[in-house]
């Protein structure tokens, strides 16, 4: 008998910390998300591979520090005139400074 592999509906990633020694464990069955951490060069701490050998799962102990967590609301940054033209002004001086040391 033939095991399928995950379908996109089916895959997903678990991330789950560890208070006790200050580790995340990251679970997943995503090809973007295996190519990214090995990429990062996350310990990977269990590997489970498809019958015909390709990777099915990986698990990854990551340290607190290399994950955050961020607002899914991009702020704007609001600017006075006042602020807008003192940063183009800046802005301005540099092109200069970098045109006249070519």
């Amino acid at each position: 008998m033939a095991i399928s592999k995950l379908t996109t509906e089916e895959r997903g990633t678990t991330i789950s910390y560890n208070e006790a020694d200050g580790f995340y464990t990251i679970a997943t069955d995503v090809q973007k998300h295996i190519r990214k951490f090995d990429w990062l060069g996350y310990e990977c701490t269990k590997t489970l591979l498809y019958p015909d050998g390709t990777v099915e799962t990986k698990e990854y102990k990551v340290p607190a520090h290399a994950i955050s967590f961020r607002s899914p609301v991009k702020l704007k940054r609001e600017l006075t005139d006042e602020q807008r033209k003192a940063v183009s002004e800046r802005i301005k001086a540099i092109i200069r400074n970098a045109k006249t040391q070519k």
